[in-house]
């Protein structure tokens, strides 16, 4: 083989690997996109307690502790924050804190506050209401 066959087909080498990552690269952007253009009601939030994670309505404040070594998600605080009528995906949002066993509830719309204990026994201890 010549060095002038072996320049071409590293050429047209280069350039169809190029093509094909463009092309790549857009059908992986419409894939996000059309994932992220649909609201989904629920925001998984990993804790520092190894294999636990919370999983949050963002419609209604209700949460959910997930272990990786069980099937099932284990209700947690189960108790709706708000209404039937008041929900609204993305309303609730969990904060993290500098202590590893406590996370903050905020409402987007009005504004209340609620401290998160991850590792509560108790049921009254896992959700307190700030009263500011």
């Amino acid at each position: 083989m010549n060095y002038r066959t072996l320049f071409t087909t590293v050429i047209i080498a280069a350039l169809s690997l190029s093509v094909n990552a463009e092309t790549t690269k857009h059908h992986e952007q419409a894939a996000i996109a059309q994932t992220t253009g649909t609201p989904f009601p629920y925001e998984l939030y990993k804790v520092e307690f190894p294999g636990t994670f919370i999983r949050l309505n963002t419609r209604n404040g209700t949460i959910d502790r997930i272990r990786l070594n069980t099937a099932d998600a284990e209700p947690y605080i189960t108790e709706p924050l708000v209404g039937a009528g008041e929900e609204q995906t993305g309303r609730f949002q969990l904060n993290y804190t500098d202590t590893n066993s406590t996370l903050i509830l905020i409402d987007r719309i009005d504004g209340r506050m609620w401290r998160v204990q991850i590792m509560a026994k108790n049921p009254e201890n896992r959700l307190v209401p700030y009263n500011f």
